[in-house]
């Protein structure tokens, strides 16, 4: 699975990607933040907001997805990761039907907020799900090590 380039974006196209996909911009993606949960009016605030995000339009297998972050779930609650809907996302994935989603993230941690994971379907029409993670006591800043 692909790392965030550290790179911001005002479009979810990877920075020298020719695919075009300027067409679902910030408040676009914010608009498909929807649903009763905490974790997508905390994610849709951080991106209306002006936090750094990016989607890549490589669509990943949602089955590896789903066991990726199943085995990240344990690692956290193991360790005491602070986190937000981890565990309704390992559920959606594992629910979902779609065989590939995208990946993206909104950053929310320069303000104090969480790295959110988003998980969209490959046509760009629904957030299947998000969770959140912060920082715990025990990590450092990435800005730091630059």
């Amino acid at each position: 699975m692909r790392q965030p380039a550290g790179v911001e974006h005002d479009n979810l196209a990877p920075a020298g990607y020719d695919l075009e996909v300027s067409d679902l911009e910030r408040m676009e993606l914010a608009e498909l933040l929807v649903g009763d949960r905490e974790i997508f009016r905390l994610c849709r605030s951080a991106l209306t907001g002006g936090a750094d995000f990016e989607v890549w339009i490589e669509p990943t297998s949602t089955r590896e997805i789903a066991s990726i972050y199943s085995r990240r779930m344990r690692t956290m609650n193991r360790t005491g990761q602070p986190s937000i809907g981890v565990a309704e996302a390992v559920a959606d994935l594992k629910a979902c039907a779609d065989t590939e989603l995208l990946i993206g993230y909104v950053d929310d941690r320069p303000t104090g907020g969480y790295y959110f994971q988003i998980f969209l379907t490959s046509s760009f029409e629904k957030v299947i799900s998000c969770l959140g993670v912060r920082l715990s006591v025990t990590d450092s800043d990435p800005a730091d090590s630059e």
